[in-house]
């Protein structure tokens, strides 16, 4: 995924059903198994302090590997991703956990979804994909109209599997 620079190049990652199933396979073996494990854990304690959140826009949600996690407590999950190939892991997914919510296709650059409609949007791996300012500037403008609390953005960073969270408040002051 090294080679993406820009919200098109992203879009068409996974726009191709075995890429698909490959990326929505990735992190069920071997070491990216375990970071998994961890990333999971993270995100389990994070949005266990959110005890207001009733919903959560997952973009771009990739096969929906959160779903479980971010639908604790029964918290509606919208998982979005631009590529509808990738969507069919994402609905399977969603179902084996008895997550209640939706899926569906958009770009993060356009979300559409109306003003405040989530109260967290959490978006992993992403950002950093992008390179051009002006695009995540973009991307979290987006975030910011839709969600009525917070936002939760993680980049990867290392190669021990550490992130570093963005976490704004929706409405500050």
């Amino acid at each position: 995924m090294s080679g993406l620079r820009d919200i098109q190049s992203y879009s068409r990652r996974l726009q191709d059903k075995r890429k698909a199933e490959q990326y929505a396979r990735r992190f069920e073996q071997g070491s990216r198994k375990r970071i998994d494990q961890r990333e999971q854990a993270a995100v389990k304690g994070i949005f266990a302090g959110l005890n207001d959140c009733r919903s959560v826009l997952d973009v771009p949600s990739g096969a929906g590997r959160f779903a479980r996690a971010l639908g604790e407590g029964g918290r509606k999950v919208i998982e979005m991703d631009v590529a509808f190939e990738i969507l069919e892991f994402a609905r399977t997914n969603a179902a084996e956990a008895g997550t209640p919510g939706l899926v569906l296709q958009g770009d993060a650059s356009r979300l559409p979804l109306a003003d405040g409609s989530v109260d967290c949007v959490f978006s992993n791996r992403l950002l950093h994909h992008i390179l051009d300012p002006e695009e995540r500037i973009a991307i979290l403008r987006e975030f910011h109209r839709v969600c009525r609390r917070c936002t939760d953005s993680r980049a990867a960073q290392t190669a021990q599997g550490t992130q570093t969270p963005l976490r704004t408040p929706a409405n500050p002051g």
